[in-house]
């Protein structure tokens, strides 16, 4: 996969056949441009069908390293849902062969004991680079290469002492948690 310079991906997908008889080889070339145009197209799209929310579980255990008090107030708990979703169409940008995803987003802490409620929230600045590429059967693929998340705000349904300049160093311990949940 390339960048080409009017920012488009174009993938080749070659196929080649040969035999023991001293056969020409045939060689089939596929290719598949998409630009960044297309690309936040179908990111507004999806944003504004609210399928730009990732689901994935935690354990409170890790929560504490951000909230020190949090499973004195909602005990233990393996899987406490966390969601991560957009607040704002996302938009793409290509560079060194990656597609650039910006985006402000709210992780949502769900409250344990009823999901239907948070039990904290947290505003942040995304940015996320996705390795593109095209897999057999034409199937576009792109696995999440790098995640940084700026925290921008925080409100808690529970009292803590914990503020946005606490979270700003400590958030980047959730990146390769995200990184692997979006992946999977």
């Amino acid at each position: 996969m390339h960048i080409e310079a009017d920012k488009t991906i174009q993938s080749q997908a070659t196929e080649v056949d040969s035999s023991d008889n001293n056969d020409k080889m045939t060689e089939i070339y596929t290719q598949i441009m998409l630009s960044e145009r297309s690309l936040n197209s179908l990111l507004w799209e999806l944003h504004a069908n609210n399928l730009t929310v990732l689901e994935y579980d935690m354990s409170s255990t890790l929560m504490k390293t951000f909230f020190p008090n949090f499973e004195e107030v909602f005990g233990h708990h393996d899987n406490l849902g966390v969601q991560l979703q957009s607040m704002s169409a996302p938009t793409v940008s290509i560079r060194d062969s990656l597609a650039i995803v910006k985006t402000d987003g709210k992780l949502r802490f769900l409250n344990p004991y009823d999901e239907d409620f948070d039990c904290l929230t947290i505003d942040v600045d995304l940015e996320i680079a996705i390795k593109m590429e095209l897999l057999q059967g034409f199937t576009l693929s792109g696995s999440v290469v790098n995640l940084t998340m700026d925290v921008t705000g925080l409100k808690t349904y529970f009292k803590s002492k914990v503020r946005v300049p606490d979270l700003v160093t400590k958030v980047s311990a959730l990146n390769q948690h995200l990184i692997e949940a979006i992946n999977t």
